[in-house]
């Protein structure tokens, strides 16, 4: 569990836990309503973290990849199978069209 992240007047460190999903103990500002919404948001961001990733693992992909190379790559693939789908369609004879 993390420590809370605030600093007593001797310039050391608070030392208690902070609150879970915070960076404050209760003593110094964990029990706020706004550090209670940031936790809640907090928490439910590394559970969507948490659950991409398992899901990932599972189908073997590489968890931190590239969005633009991964992009790149879609277009490449779809455009693919675009010209593909195309000199099928060419392949196809007008009296088939019935």
């Amino acid at each position: 569990m993390a420590e809370c992240g605030a600093k007593k007047k001797s310039e050391e460190s608070c030392g208690a836990p902070a609150m879970k999903g915070q960076r404050r103990c209760a003593r110094h500002g964990g029990k706020s309503p706004q550090a209670q919404r940031a936790a809640t948001a907090r928490l439910a961001e590394q559970d969507a973290k948490a659950t991409m990733e398992k899901a990932v693992t599972t189908l073997g992909l590489p968890v931190d990849i590239d969005p633009a190379k991964t992009l790149l790559d879609e277009i490449s693939r779809t455009r693919g199978a675009r010209l593909w789908l195309r000199d099928k369609v060419r392949e196809i004879q007008p009296d088939e069209l019935v």
